[in-house]
């Protein structure tokens, strides 16, 4: 790599040594950039400066706010190649594409785990450290990730802000939301490359494939039946001279 100013290169620099020179003075978390803790502290003051125009959303970052905005217009301009889904940032179609190959890049050096996306091993490796750094100002429930705490604070004002514009169903997540709306289209983007089975969310496709890839219960081919003898006549329901009952000779 390489940079118009020095002082990207230190501080890129940083990143090949793992020295992290900004600590936060109110939990353990450290930075490689002093922006980053800045960032970083306005989740413990519960600030959000940026503001949408549009709604009461607001954000930690301004690139979540531009990211939020997409939102309200509808317009998701990154398209898979593979299926019909369409996503507002170029990074969720990134993600999203690992689903069709299946490839996890990203190893856990603690365990077997691997994931699709580095920051899910960063958040996975806080489970064998057990550090949960973002605490509930409202009870003592403490999270491994920010998101995690935002959304559960949510359970305190009873708040569920995603509302299906087809039903009254309302939800606390985005996601939940997404998710829900399949139901009313009956849309199952994600497909089993053996089986080719469709399913409506990514976790069924992956317990599926567990199983379908012989990792669970291997996929059983249907047989066709090789009992090919006629069924017996049945006999007739009213006596007559050619079909004398039981019993008795026909004149």
């Amino acid at each position: 790599m390489r940079f118009i100013q020095r002082y990207h290169l230190e501080r890129h620099s940083l990143t090949h040594t793992g020295v992290k020179p900004y600590a936060c003075t109110m939990c353990d978390m450290r930075f490689f950039q002093r922006y980053h803790l800045q960032r970083h502290s306005l989740i413990h003051t519960g600030v959000k400066p940026y503001a949408c125009s549009m709604c009461d959303r607001r954000f930690f970052q301004r690139y979540h706010l531009q990211r939020h905005s997409l939102t309200h217009t509808g317009v998701k301009p990154y398209a898979c190649s593979m299926c019909d889904m369409r996503f507002f940032h170029r990074y969720h179609l990134q993600r999203h594409s690992l689903t069709h190959t299946g490839v996890k890049p990203y190893a856990c050096s603690m365990c077997d785990m691997r994931f699709f996306q580095r920051y899910h091993l960063q958040r996975h490796s806080l489970t064998h450290t057990g550090v949960k750094p973002y605490a509930c100002s409202m009870c003592d429930m403490r999270f491994f990730q920010r998101y995690h705490l935002e959304r559960h604070s949510l359970t305190h004002t009873g708040e569920k802000p995603f509302a299906c514009d087809m039903c009254d169903m309302r939800f606390i997540q985005r996601y939940h939301l997404e998710r829900h709306k399949r139901v009313h289209s009956g849309e199952k983007p994600y497909q089993c490359e053996r089986c080719q089975q469709n399913f409506s969310r990514t976790d069924r496709l992956l317990r599926h494939r567990r199983l379908c890839q012989g990792r669970g219960v291997a996929k059983v081919e249907a047989q066709p039946c090789s009992f090919t003898q006629e069924p017996p006549a049945a006999p007739p329901s009213t006596w007559s001279p050619l079909h004398p009952a039981p019993g008795r000779l026909a004149v």
